[in-house]
């Protein structure tokens, strides 16, 4: 009787997905129409403003296995914040992910017919190592210490059914700014640019928008960027790096290191935890429905270039930047 069932389940998948895209008389009369939003603190619609891709997955309410998938690029989402899907009349449970960009980005398990518990969002290599993640924001919308938030919805059997559906920030932004770093072993162009990297970043999201899996490191040469409002000078240039990370809380076990591009060995280690929770440092995670969460660091190096003088906050001015599309 089970494997009857799974079998009808199928069959119904494959009867509605090749609807995608047209009405006829083999196909649903009804249809679900999602209109996306994101709003800022102050209510003020910032949508396309962060996102410029949706993955929109849907599921049926009572199995909890995928029905349909569909993604939603930027020129649709310009035409319109939003989507439309044909689906039979029923009742059906929707997860949506923004900016889960395949250079960085990776569903698993989510063939059709998948249960929600089983479907990961991961992080995908580059050139044997991981940069980074995307600006990711997740739907329905779910703030840092909720428990799971479910959207769901009732299609008719013969119209449409429209619903508004939420997204939250699913990311916190590190910046690291090094000055004073010399590395002689190192060639003429990487001398002055020490590698740096996050330790002990979550790899997975589950559906429910809780990070999982054992921990991974993203890595990053620095790059030259001219600051203001130092404490040292104006118009100074550092070194810097940033990465975009899982969400995490202030216990987090993350940690930065300071590597010598000449032989990838540690100079300097930042216990995120303790960078958090030192008062002088001023930092809070906020919850995900504020837009910008940026952790600055900043390193400086003394005549001792085995020796990091001052690990802190940044004295000049960080402004929250619109994250990379």
């Amino acid at each position: 009787m089970k494997l009857f069932r799974i079998s009808i389940l199928l069959l119904c998948i494959s009867f509605f997905v090749g609807c995608i895209g047209q009405r006829d008389e083999y196909c649903p009369e009804s249809s679900l129409i999602l209109e996306f939003v994101y709003t800022d603190q102050n209510q003020k619609d910032i949508f396309h403003d962060r996102i410029n891709k949706v993955d929109v997955f849907v599921f049926d309410s009572s199995t909890e296995r995928l029905v349909l998938k569909r993604t939603v690029n930027e020129t649709e989402l310009l035409a319109f914040q939003g989507v439309e899907l044909p689906l039979p009349a029923g009742k059906y449970r929707v997860v949506c992910w923004a900016n889960a960009h395949n250079d960085r980005h990776a569903f698993s398990n989510a063939e059709l017919g998948s249960h929600i518990n089983d479907i990961r969002l991961g992080h995908t290599l580059s050139s044997g190592s991981y940069q980074g993640a995307s600006s990711l924001y997740y739907a329905p919308q779910k703030l840092l210490n909720e428990t799971a938030k479910v959207f769901k919805v009732t299609v008719p059997k013969f119209g449409s059914y429209t619903a508004s559906i939420p997204f939250s920030r699913a990311h916190i932004k590190i910046e690291v700014y090094v000055k004073g770093f010399e590395d002689g072993n190192a060639n003429e162009a990487q001398r002055n640019f020490p590698m740096v990297e996050v330790a002990g970043v979550s790899p997975h999201y589950d559906f429910s928008k809780i990070t999982l899996g054992d921990p991974i490191s993203y890595r990053s040469a620095t790059t030259p960027k001219v600051v203001t409002k130092t404490r040292i000078e104006a118009g100074e240039t550092v070194s810097f790096a940033d990465f975009y990370t899982p969400l995490f809380q202030k216990d987090t076990s993350q940690e930065v290191y300071i590597r010598r591009p000449s032989d990838n060995s540690i100079v300097t280690t930042v216990n995120l935890m303790q960078f958090i929770a030192n008062p002088d440092n001023g930092i809070t995670i906020l919850d995900t429905n504020m837009p910008d969460m940026v952790i600055p660091i900043y390193i400086e190096y003394g005549d001792n270039k085995d020796v990091a003088v001052t690990v802190t906050v940044p004295k000049f001015e960080v402004k929250p930047s619109i994250p990379e599309l």
